[in-house]
């Protein structure tokens, strides 16, 4: 790596500047996402806010940018400052998205121990030695970079896990509530779920830079983003407060199962053979009886309204009987399609696809190329 800092002419104004806005935006969604908390929820809020103090936290970690704002011209400082981003993102997606979604307490801490060990490991000594502004590491700059790196990239490791067990249990829950892609609402999921990996990608490149005016623009983009994000998740919570504490309420006081709600993994939820068949039966009748999937935007809250029974027995039984919700009716539909094309063969494939209820060309296409290949 080359180190660029002696013959680099940059603007001091405009690097500090854009430290301390990054700590000033990071203080400010330090203390929205504390004190930001819905009615009834906030009552208990460690219960529905399960990532709110680790995500405060690590907002707080910015601070530790402040040397900075006091030694510019500082190499050791420089090399803190340019080894924190590779290490802070990283560790900051991986641990807020295992601690929301996942919650085996013995392997959170096994994760936690790869993604904080590991960049505290490095980052603590040269906090230090930045903090008193001077250029003692100037022998060891291409060195610690490296070792910033390879470090950087095992805390990696474990973010892509997170980030690929987190897509599967996504895409599980996207097929067995759905049954057309148009209503998944995966885009925004996804997108979230990839912007820790899409912002290592980033800060790997600006890292290899080694450019104080690129990690300036670097910083302005992250103070962007986070307001962004903040501002888009916690907005919605404002105007669906009210529907959200109804259905709450309702929830609790009614004599809906505790396994209904979802608060246990279907593992732990055992169900005899006779009942399955029971429910299949009803599946069956009502589905294929009343035609539901012709309706495109038919889901697996519909059905469980319709049959009358609790949503966890209703998963059982599509992943044992029905492989999934999606599956199932999109089978039908296919099935359905076919029979309609030979019925009515001067009807174009879009007539076909909306006569048999997709939600457009494209899901017709692609789920009948599953049925055809024997994967639906």
């Amino acid at each position: 790596m080359t180190h660029i800092l002696d013959n680099e002419s940059y603007l001091p104004l405009f690097h500090y500047s854009s430290t301390l806005i990054v700590i000033i935006t990071s203080l400010y969604c330090c203390i929205v996402r504390n004190f930001h908390l819905c009615r009834p929820f906030d009552k208990q809020a460690d219960y529905f806010y399960p990532s709110r103090k680790i995500i405060c936290w690590y907002f707080l970690v910015i601070l530790f940018l402040v040397p900075y704002l006091f030694h510019l011209e500082s190499l050791d400082t420089w090399l803190f400052f340019r080894c924190f981003y590779i290490l802070y993102l990283p560790s900051f997606g991986s641990v807020v998205l295992r601690n929301y979604f996942f919650i085996n307490v013995r392997l959170r801490i096994i994760h936690y121990t790869l993604s904080i060990g590991l960049p505290v490991l490095l980052l603590s000594p040269l906090w230090i030695i930045g903090c008193d502004g001077g250029d003692v590491l100037r022998p060891y700059y291409d060195i610690v970079s490296c070792v910033a790196l390879i470090l950087s990239i095992a805390v990696l490791v474990d973010l892509v896990l997170v980030t690929t067990k987190l897509m599967h249990i996504i895409q599980d829950y996207m097929y067995g509530e759905y049954s057309n892609e148009e209503d998944f609402p995966v885009r925004f999921a996804k997108s979230v779920v990839f912007i820790p990996l899409t912002l290592w990608l980033v800060s790997v490149f600006v890292f290899l830079t080694d450019s104080r005016t690129v990690y300036a623009y670097f910083s302005l983009f992250l103070s962007f983003v986070g307001i962004t994000l903040l501002v888009f998740i916690l907005h919605p919570h404002r105007s669906a407060c009210t529907s959200i504490e109804k259905d709450m309420q309702k929830s609790v006081s009614s004599d809906i199962a505790i396994e209904e709600i979802g608060l246990f993994p279907l593992e732990n939820v055992e169900i005899t053979e006779e009942l399955a068949n029971q429910i299949e039966q009803q599946i069956r009748s009502v589905v294929e009886g009343r035609q539901l999937y012709l309706d495109p935007r038919f889901k697996r809250d519909d059905l469980a309204k319709i049959v009358g029974t609790n949503r966890t027995y209703l998963s059982i039984v599509f992943r044992q009987r029905f492989n999934s919700f999606y599956n199932y009716i999109n089978t039908l539909r296919i099935e359905y399609s076919i029979r309609f094309q030979q019925d009515h063969p001067e009807c174009s494939r879009l007539e076909i696809a909306h006569a048999s209820g997709f939600g457009s060309l494209r899901s017709y296409f692609r789920v009948k190329m599953l049925y055809d290949a024997g994967k639906l």
